[in-house]
C-alpha cells in the first residue's frame, strides 16, 4: 500500500490533469496537439526531476549518525519515505519513457499526449511528496 503523502501527491496531480482537460474543454485552452517538442520538454523535465529524486535518496541514505535521525529511523512513517522517493524515481522514468516515445514515433497522436500529460503532472504530484520529505528533514537539522 502506497503511504498516505504519496496517496495525497497523486491526487493532487490528478486533480491538476483534470483542471486543464475542464480548461480545454469550457475554457480559454486550446486543445492540446502534441508535437515532437512537446514530448521531448516532457522528457527532459522528467529527467532533471528524476535526478532530483535520486539525490534526495542518497541524502535519506546518507544522514548524518546523530541521535535524532536514529531516533527518526524507528517512525514507520519515515521507513516509508525510501518507498516514496523510490516509486516516484521509477514513475518519472515511466513518463520520461512515454514521453520518448511519444517524441519518436507518436508526434501528433492527442489520446498518447494526454496519456502523457496526465502522467507528468501525477508525478509533480508526487515529486511535491518529496519536497515535503526533504523540507521537514531540514526543519529538523536545524531546530
Amino acid at each position: 500500500m502506497l503511504p498516505k503523502i504519496l496517496r495525497r501527491g497523486i491526487v493532487g496531480g490528478l486533480i491538476a490533469f483534470i483542471c486543464v482537460i475542464v480548461l480545454t474543454i469550457h475554457g480559454p485552452l486550446k486543445v492540446l496537439d502534441p508535437t515532437p517538442d512537446f514530448y521531448w520538454t516532457m522528457a527532459s523535465i522528467s529527467g532533471a526531476l528524476a535526478g532530483f529524486v535520486l539525490v534526495g535518496v542518497t541524502i535519506l541514505h546518507a544522514l548524518p549518525d546523530v541521535e535524532i535521525y536514529r531516533e527518526l529511523q524507528q517512525f514507520k512513517s519515515f521507513k516509508q519515505s525510501y518507498t516514496i522517493y523510490y516509486v516516484t524515481f521509477m514513475f518519472l522514468l515511466v513518463v520520461l519513457t512515454l514521453s520518448i516515445i511519444g517524441g519518436a514515433s507518436l508526434p501528433h497522436n492527442r489520446i498518447f499526449g494526454y496519456l502523457v500529460l496526465a502522467s507528468f503532472m501525477v508525478s509533480l504530484g508526487m515529486v511535491y511528496s518529496c519536497f515535503w520529505i526533504l523540507k521537514k528533514l531540514t526543519e529538523l537539522r536545524f531546530k
